[in-house]
C-alpha cells in the first residue's frame, strides 16, 4: 500500500488490525500506529492514510465506508494463513466496489486457491495469473475478484 501511495496519484487506505505490539528494542505500539509511521515516513502527500480493520469485522468495515469507500481494493500478502481466509472474504464482500479486488501473493503452502473458491460462493469471479519477473524467488500470483 505504501508503494501504492508513493508511486501513484491514488488515494490509497491502509489497513491493519491495530494489534499491541512489543519490539525488540522495548519500544511497544500498535502495529496501526507503526503502520501510520512509515506512511508519514515515506509518501508525501496527505494521499494515504492508516486505518483500523479487523477482518471479517462489519464495525470495521462501516467505518471504512464512511469515509466514502472504494474504487478498487488491493491485497499484497495476504494470504499466509488459510484459518483468516474467511473473515477476509468476509472484508472484501463489504468492502469491494463492483470493479472489485486485485491480490497478489507468493505461494506459501498451496492452498491459496482456497480464498478463490470461497469468494466465488459469495459472488465473485476469480481470475488468476502468475507473475513472473526478475527477482522473483517464488512462485507468485496475482488473483482478480470480480463481482458477477
Amino acid at each position: 500500500g505504501v508503494g501504492l501511495a508513493m508511486t501513484t496519484a491514488c488515494d490509497v487506505t491502509l489497513t491493519d488490525p491495530d494489534i499491541e505490539t512489543n519490539f525488540s528494542d522495548g519500544t511497544s505500539m500498535s502495529t496501526l500506529e507503526w503502520l501510520q509511521r512509515n506512511v508519514e515516513l515515506n509518501v508525501a502527500s496527505k494521499r494515504a492514510r492508516a486505518k483500523r480493520l479487523v477482518w471479517g469485522n462489519a464495525d470495521d468495515a462501516r467505518a471504512l465506508l464512511r469515509d466514502g469507500g472504494f474504487d478498487l481494493l488491493v491485497g499484497s500478502d495476504l494470504l499466509y494463513d488459510t484459518a483468516n481466509y474467511g473473515p477476509l472474504v468476509d472484508s472484501i464482500v463489504a468492502l469491494a466496489p463492483a470493479r472489485g479486488c486485485v491480490l497478489g501473493y507468493v505461494t506459501r503452502h498451496g492452498a491459496e486457491g482456497d480464498l478463490a473458491d470461497l469468494a466465488a460462493a459469495r459472488g465473485f469471479v476469480a481470475e488468476s495469473i502468475p507473475l513472473v519477473g526478475e527477482g522473483l524467488t517464488k512462485a507468485a500470483t496475482a488473483t482478480t475478484l470480480t463481482r458477477w
